[in-house]
């Protein structure tokens, strides 16, 4: 199985012969005559409207007609009312999205999934331990993980997509051979709508104890961007909430640290409140930025 993505900058100089460049040197490195899964890369609304201005559906109706590509799909990382806008406007044969136990409501979430399946197309899941923090959550949730089954807290977050119907593959990181033991382990032994009451119970309560530690709802949808005097708001509170939610104290320190040296901080706010007159989430953004420095 071959399988390659299209990534296409904020380059104003791209035309639709370049889709045509990129996909022949593609098959070139991969040394085969055709590739079996073809996807547009990380799209946002704005990425997908200046992929579609370039002409990218009439290309993927092109090369699938000539035996070039066989399935098309997309990856996507923005709001939910962009993800249906861009799965209700071309002929896909499967997306990509994140989806885990915890961020159920983020980005596309569990309705996106539902859409895609509503529409039979089939979803690709990344992020199902979210970058390895669920591998290792807070106590309490670990305490309630032992209450009812032996697996690991990385293999009850897998179980989480792999549980899914309409799902073809889950992406999951693995860093030694363990973690991939572990990783084919629960693929070969989770069947589809196999989650038990003891399982959903777990998750609801674990995304209770997240949220409980969470110091600021931001859902980084970036409608407060850009920000006036250029504070790289999602961020800020990101780093903030991270170091709670997941006990990373030092490691968002230095982050912090690090983003304030090619960034603006909180400090330079000015208070004029545009932030908060369009923040969907109502967030008092003014008063968390300071917390957060």
């Amino acid at each position: 199985m071959t399988y390659a993505k299209i990534i296409i900058n904020n380059d104003k100089s791209i035309k639709k012969k370049d889709f045509y460049k990129l996909l022949n040197e593609q098959l070139a490195n991969l040394r085969t005559d055709h590739l079996d899964f073809y996807l547009l890369y990380s799209l946002d609304i704005k990425r997908f409207n200046d992929m579609v201005e370039l002409g990218v559906f009439d290309f993927f109706n092109e090369i699938k007609e000539k035996g070039f590509v066989k399935h098309v799909g997309f990856s996507f990382h923005d709001e939910y009312s962009s993800f249906e806008k861009i799965i209700k406007s071309y002929s896909w044969d499967f997306c990509q999205m994140q989806l885990n136990y915890l961020d159920i409501n983020y980005q596309a979430g569990l309705k996106g999934y539902k859409l895609a399946k509503d529409m039979e197309i089939p979803v690709i899941i990344m992020e199902p331990i979210k970058g390895g923090r669920l591998a290792k959550p807070p106590g309490e949730i670990v305490a309630l993980l032992k209450d009812f089954t032996d697996l690991s807290p990385a293999q009850e977050a897998l179980k989480f997509p792999l549980s899914l119907d309409n799902v073809m593959t889950v992406l999951s990181g693995m860093n030694d051979i363990n973690q991939v033991k572990e990783n084919l382990d629960m693929a070969s032994s989770v069947d589809c709508n196999s989650l038990s009451k003891e399982d959903i119970n777990f998750y609801q309560k674990a995304r209770q104890i997240y949220k409980s530690k969470e110091q600021i709802g931001c859902t980084a949808c970036e409608y407060c961007l850009p920000c006036t005097v250029d504070i790289n708001i999602p961020k800020v509170f990101s780093l903030w909430n991270n170091a709670y939610l997941y006990d990373e104290s030092k490691k968002s320190k230095v982050q912090y640290k690090d983003y304030l040296k090619e960034s603006v901080s909180p400090i330079e706010c000015i208070e004029c409140g545009k932030c908060e007159g369009i923040c969907p989430q109502n967030l008092e953004i003014i008063e968390g930025s300071q917390k957060a420095n």
